[in-house]
């Protein structure tokens, strides 16, 4: 490691780096990782599909309800488990390997939507986390929120943490392996509306990650 210099200019004491991240007053290492992105989509057809194994109708190929037909039950939509491995990363390897990784902290969570095609609003999309194994959302704990997206909203925002969920994730985040899931739910009421349900929504949530670890 190269030798530290400290350089007092009046009181104030200049960050000092290392080949690898900023050396903290304590002398430990910080290093921030890349942006991590989790890509979701959720599709309404999905939703058509399940009114047809509930109910027999197909509404596929309508745009209205028919006035025969009932609903008023709440769909899930759940997105596939998005695995990351945090021991990929170059600049964590040696220190992983060391045993020198001390804590992380959460910079930012963030979501953006970039397509909207929904006939109806989403009231909120759960984002939640667990082992890097799972297979279903039954296996993870939720940790966040997106607030209501109406029809036809692009846009980005900070996701809103549950109680307890920044600490929850930040657990998860230290054993290095971890998945995401994300899941909305949407009530049909056809009392309230006979819009069949139709169109699709993208987006993504952003992680920004700061790892302290004590130096080789």
């Amino acid at each position: 490691m190269r030798k530290l210099i400290l350089v007092l200019a009046g009181m104030a004491v200049l960050p000092l780096y290392s080949s690898c991240g900023i050396l903290d007053s304590g002398a430990s290492v910080r290093i921030s990782l890349p942006t991590m992105s989790f890509d979701f989509s959720f599709d309404l057809a999905d939703i058509r599909s399940a009114i047809k194994d509930r109910t027999g109708y197909d509404l596929s190929s309508l745009e209205t309800i028919p006035e025969q037909i009932d609903i008023k039950d709440t769909f899930e939509l759940t997105t596939a488990p998005y695995k990351q491995d945090l021991t990929d990363q170059e600049k964590l390897k040696a220190y992983i390997e060391a045993g020198h990784v001390k804590s992380v902290r959460i910079k930012f969570v963030r979501y953006t939507i970039v397509g909207n095609t929904l006939n109806y609003d989403v009231p909120v999309i759960e984002l939640f986390v667990g082992e890097y194994a799972i297979t279903n959302i039954d296996q993870t704990v939720k940790v966040a929120e997106i607030p209501k997206i109406e029809i036809g909203f692009i846009g980005d925002g900070e996701v809103q943490f549950v109680d307890g969920g920044r600490d929850t994730l930040t657990t998860q985040l230290m054993k290095l392996k971890f998945a995401l899931m994300g899941m909305t739910k949407l009530l049909i009421d056809t009392d309230i509306n006979r819009a069949v349900p139709d169109g699709l929504i993208s987006g993504k949530v952003e992680f920004g990650l700061e790892f302290t670890v004590d130096p080789l």
